[in-house]
């Protein structure tokens, strides 16, 4: 390999790296990830958590109130109901929220990364 092709690697592998790391402080690795996992369990039409949860990875879950999600806030927990919210990559700019009922299907999903 000669010095021209040696340096052009280098440059190409220092631009690849500082790519990844921009995109991942700007959280733009979170939301195309998040729009990735959608585009799968969306079209699998999930009707349980257990359902959901076969396409989700790498992500954080905490119950929340729905006063707290970020497109969900209007909708009012009934008897038994819970909000979870699944943060992808643990980003919390791009979170989904779902509603379960206490059988735990799904009666509501929220996604705040559309």
């Amino acid at each position: 390999m000669n010095k021209r092709t040696r340096l052009f690697s280098i440059a190409a592998a220092t631009a690849l790296i500082a790519a990844v790391i921009w995109f991942t402080a700007t959280g733009t690795t979170a939301y195309l990830y998040a729009l990735h996992l959608e585009s799968k369990w969306s079209r699998a039409e999930p009707k349980t958590k257990v359902d959901m949860e076969k396409y989700l990875h790498f992500y954080s879950l905490r119950e929340i109130q729905p006063k707290d999600s970020m497109w969900g806030n209007g909708y009012e927990l009934r008897d038994g109901e819970r909000m979870m919210q699944y943060c992808i990559l643990w980003n919390k700019n791009c979170p989904l929220d779902v509603v379960y009922d206490k059988d735990e299907a799904i009666r509501a999903i929220y996604t705040s990364y559309e």
